[in-house]
């Protein structure tokens, strides 16, 4: 009996590993670690099975299912503990569709074959297995066509539902699987059983429709976002365009005045007059006199200063020099653009518009300090809420920022001093 639960352990082992290694795993490299997990999992499966408790059965492999998925796949707690609990689960209803289907057919002879005979005792757990890792496979199709890389509620949610799903289930079987006798209700059970388990992957088909939703309202908005960047920038570029102009003018109508003090010998004049012109001749090539040395970051703070420069607004910054980082580039635009929008936005309606913005980097840690003035902010139950009309995308930023900088290993935050909004993000470049 033991050489038949051990086969089936090993069995187990691989299925469950390979749902993680697909779905929950950073690293697409099998290696020691993975080996390792793979003994310490088919050794838990093992000794569970000897201990007879179902409850405690399930705490067991939870524990090390979902610490395994953290730190041999670098999952987050929640989404390993979440696959973990849902793979338990469904286990369990495996178990209990098997054991009440076969309990209707062979009735007291079921208990025998499956607790005195190895063989037979196999195939039944064979036959368990084969449900669960079935069930598996459909879990694994609906979730890995999706980016489960949506908000951290969500995922909290959809472990709460699949964990009171295991704990009703776990209450049933702790019944009904320790019942050595031939059980008169086995048809009711299989029907249960069977819609219990269809009806936890139409919620993990609703899982992954959330996850869809989620990816496309990002593409909604990203696109959103991008339409209102495109418009600034070409305003931004009309208005560079009639200073340009502008300014060429000047400097031909100067160029004439040097050759007429040229011409006349009034040398000093000229001299003056040639030093109007340089100064001029700088404003058609405005840059900034700190950098980052990174380009994306560099384009961006030059790019809102155009704008706070059209608006009236006094704009400052501080940069210092940045190192290589490993953050994608739609991270440190999404934090960039908006908190520098949503701080130009709200300083256009106070009396002295101000935005001020530090760049610079702490310890491993990319961080960008965004100050700017208001005339009031709305909230309710500490989130901030927006005063534009088109609330659908905006007022999102905040909620944006926070999600990106906890992605890439940070945090973001914001206080008020006074009349001064302060906000800081953070992630880590490596």
């Amino acid at each position: 009996m033991i050489y038949a639960d051990l086969i089936i352990s090993v069995i187990k082992s691989v299925i469950i590993l390979a749902f993680f290694f697909k779905l929950a795993g950073e690293s697409k490299k099998i290696n020691i670690a993975c080996g390792i997990s793979f003994f310490v999992l088919a050794g838990a499966l093992m000794l569970v099975y000897t201990t007879g408790i179902l409850w405690v059965r399930q705490l067991i492999l939870a524990a090390v299912i979902t610490l395994i998925g953290v730190f041999v796949f670098g999952a987050k707690p929640y989404i390993s503990f979440s696959l973990a609990v849902t793979s338990l689960f469904m286990n369990l209803l495996s178990e209990i569709v098997i054991r009440s289907l076969l309990d209707m057919i062979m009735g007291k002879d079921f208990n025998i074959a499956y607790n005195i005979n190895p063989i037979n005792h196999f195939i039944i757990a064979f036959l368990m297995t084969s449900l669960w890792g079935g069930a598996m496979y459909i879990v694994y199709r609906l979730l890995s066509q999706e980016d489960l890389k949506v908000f951290r509620s969500v995922w909290m949610h959809f472990a709460f539902i699949m964990t009171v799903f295991m704990f009703i289930t776990t209450v049933f079987g702790c019944f009904y699987l320790a019942d050595g006798t031939e059980n008169p209700n086995s048809f009711l059970f299989f029907v249960l059983g069977l819609s219990f388990l269809a009806m936890s992957i139409l919620v993990v088909n609703f899982f992954a429709e959330i996850c869809s939703s989620y990816k496309k309202e990002n593409n909604m908005r990203a696109l959103y976002s991008d339409f209102y960047a495109v418009k600034e920038q070409l305003a931004i570029q009309f208005q560079a365009s009639n200073r340009t102009k502008k300014i060429r003018h000047d400097i031909k109508n100067h160029l004439y005045s040097v050759s007429s003090f040229l011409e006349k010998g009034e040398y000093e004049k000229a001299k003056e007059m040639l030093s109007e012109i340089n100064i001029s001749a700088d404003k058609l090539q405005p840059s900034l006199h700190q950098t980052t040395g990174n380009g994306l970051v560099d384009a961006m703070i030059a790019y809102k200063a155009a704008v706070c420069e059209g608006n009236n607004i006094f704009f400052e910054y501080s940069l210092e020099t940045l190192p290589e980082m490993a953050i994608p580039s739609s991270a440190i635009s999404s934090v960039l653009s908006n908190l520098l929008d949503n701080a130009i936005e709200a300083t256009l309606s106070s009396d002295n518009p101000d935005v001020r913005i530090k760049v610079f980097m702490y310890k491993d840690y990319f961080t960008v300090i965004v100050r700017n003035t208001f005339s009031r902010v709305k909230r309710k139950n500490g989130t901030l809420l927006t005063d534009k009309e088109n609330n659908e995308f905006h007022g999102l930023g905040m909620e944006i920022v926070k999600e990106v900088c906890k992605e890439n290993g940070g945090f973001y935050k914001w206080e008020i001093i006074g009349n001064v909004f302060v906000s800081n993000a953070i992630m880590k470049i490596n």
